[in-house]
């Protein structure tokens, strides 16, 4: 399994990437909180994989988790 890392606001995910059958599916870690998550869907490309669970770290877990916490002890 290929990892490629993602940095956003000096937090470093881990993007997971699975391929089966000639598709990629992938799931992003949060090495600060451990937490796990992602698109679960495959697709023909491992670069749309990677992108889209980079989307998903940011959206779903950063600006929740992580962005919100900065602005706070602000």
């Amino acid at each position: 399994m290929a990892a490629e890392i993602y940095e956003r606001d000096g937090i470093k995910y881990e993007i997971h990437v699975q391929a089966r059958s000639g598709q990629f599916s992938a799931r992003w870690t949060c090495p600060s909180c451990q937490k796990s998550g992602g698109l679960t869907r495959w697709y023909h490309f491992e670069k749309e994989a990677i992108d889209r669970n980079k989307v998903s770290a940011f959206i779903e877990h950063h600006t929740v988790f992580h962005r919100v916490s900065r602005r706070a002890a602000s």
